[in-house]
């Protein structure tokens, strides 16, 4: 909710007989939610699908835990910024803000996956028509792929300011060229803007005709539809409320773009005929943590697809971060995760990142397979419980809400049909009964906590 532009609640709609509270809708907050349902309530209908939401949240701390412990990286975000024409970087005492990172960050690391259900709903058709053909003949072989009657229609960003590019074309000129309501115009400007040498055009074209690529390969980039969901979104609200349109060509635009890279930059831009190599954090600093800790955050990730739920999964993660490397130890508390695990992490991010820019003795990734029979008899107090608190506790918080205005409604029924008096405080307590998902923040916060302390002391007990 920090992360929205007009905070809800606080517009006030003035005439000349009332202050209205407007309430604006909290859009990729919304698109989180569906993506957490969707996949929730369909992995049976795929065969790889694990969880995306809590995900998220962890690629998010892991990103914050990399950033206050190694200073090379920091030294590299802030150099990007401060080299930038964006000056309206976060301060404190005029000198620059640590807050600069954490709003770029928090965008790019908690919507970087709201694009999901697109590529699930791929999966699943896939599936069903294979599943259901294969009953009849084995040779039968069907294929599918997602398309649009109208791509542009999505790939637009709705014009409120006809003049809301001006002033970052005056200071790229050669962006008066390109379609700035176009997410993929945007960054594909913002690529050749961060890889020297790169031609923009290539990229326009490539991007322009990204879903018709992605159905030939039978693959699909929910990083690609998550980017263009950011900047639809941000580009509406802050032509509606920001006073300064450089929050969105800058911030916002490096944010989707790492989102956009997240996946594509070793799908696409480490092949022909862009053929980059290794991403240095100084080119784009958010795309190179989002990669790394995308691919790192393996730990308590609850499995949805058929076959992952088959699988073994790690239980819980040991991390060093300095100047000096970066080591990970998974703990997998039964099973095994298969031979050259951690060998093919490392080799993986070896090839797409440049470690040893941030770390110099690199990153080493090891895995702990225990079988210890103790250990497995306290899983649900000792290692199950922190994770089943941390997925419960909105449902918790929910249930505690719709118990307190159900318990207001009776105590409302059962005084009016005594007849007593229902004094002025009651009566603003019932009128302001609401769902949760129409809660102010701070009411939604109360009774998270208040669900939390609930499950410590289940927990204790």
């Amino acid at each position: 909710m920090i992360y929205q532009i007009s905070h809800e609640n606080k517009s006030e709609k003035h005439s000349p007989n009332e202050i209205k509270i407007v309430k604006e809708k909290n859009i990729l907050l919304d698109l989180v939610k569906t993506m957490k349902a969707y996949e929730e309530n369909t992995g049976d209908l795929i065969e790889k699908q694990r969880d995306h939401f809590i995900h998220s949240v962890n690629v998010f701390l892991l990103g914050l835990a990399i950033y206050s412990q190694n200073k090379s990286y920091r030294d590299k975000f802030k150099q990007y910024v401060l080299n930038s024409p964006y000056k309206k970087y976060y301060r404190i005492d005029g000198e620059f803000s640590h807050e600069e990172f954490l709003y770029r960050w928090g965008v790019a690391a908690l919507f970087h996956d709201i694009g999901y259900p697109v590529e699930i709903i791929g999966k699943q058709l896939k599936k069903f028509l294979n599943d259901g053909i294969k009953s009849i003949s084995s040779s039968y072989n069907a294929d599918t792929a997602i398309d649009f009657k109208d791509f542009n229609e999505f790939n637009t960003i709705v014009k409120k300011d006809p003049n809301f590019a001006d002033k970052y074309t005056s200071v790229y000129p050669e962006a008066k060229f390109l379609n700035l309501f176009k997410p993929t115009d945007i960054m594909a400007h913002k690529i050749s803007t961060d890889f020297k040498g790169i031609d923009i055009n290539q990229v326009i074209k490539h991007l322009d005709s990204f879903v018709d690529i992605m159905g030939e390969s039978g693959f699909i980039d929910h990083g690609f539809f998550s980017s263009i969901l950011v900047l639809n979104s941000y580009g509406y609200l802050i032509q509606k409320y920001a006073k300064n349109n450089d929050f969105f060509f800058y911030p916002i635009v490096d944010s989707a773009t790492a989102i956009l890279l997240h996946n594509y930059y070793r799908n696409v831009l480490q092949k022909k005929p862009f053929d980059l190599k290794t991403l240095h954090p100084s080119q784009s600093p958010l795309a190179f943590l989002l990669i790394l800790c995308d691919e790192l955050q393996e730990w308590n990730r609850q499995p949805f697809g058929v076959k992952d739920k088959q699988k073994s999964h790690v239980n819980e993660l040991v991390i060093n971060i300095d100047d000096r490397g970066m080591d990970v130890e998974y703990i997998v508390r039964e099973g095994a995760m298969g031979l050259g695990f951690s060998e093919d992490k490392e080799e993986f991010l070896k090839t797409v990142l440049s470690l040893r820019s941030i770390f110099k003795f690199g990153l080493r990734i090891i895995t702990d397979v225990s079988q210890d029979n103790i250990i497995q008899e306290n899983v649900h107090s000792e290692a199950q419980a922190p994770d089943i608190l941390l997925r419960n506790v909105e449902t918790i918080a929910i249930q505690i809400h719709n118990q307190y205005v159900e318990t207001t409604k009776q105590q409302y029924e059962e005084k009016l049909a005594l007849g007593e008096e229902i004094d002025d405080k009651f009566m603003e307590k019932y009128n302001n009964l609401t769902t949760f998902d129409e809660l102010t923040p701070q009411l939604k916060i109360a009774n998270i906590r208040q669900a939390r302390l609930m499950m410590m002391k289940e927990m204790q007990f």
